[in-house]
């Protein structure tokens, strides 16, 4: 099971992803990641991938 949580305010993201993992809601233990979307591709990426 997953799922995603949406801040109120960011400093608090931000404190929660610095203290790491394992983080607990509920007593229940999850993992937390920031957020990447799918099928974008990193400018850097392609530099990477021309460059021979």
């Amino acid at each position: 099971m997953f799922g995603f949580i949406t801040f109120v305010y960011p400093e608090t993201m931000k404190l929660i992803l610095a203290k790491g993992n394992p983080h607990f809601i509920y007593n229940a233990r999850v993992l937390i990641k920031p957020y990447k979307e799918k099928g974008k591709i990193s400018l850097t990426s392609v530099r990477s991938s021309n460059s021979c």
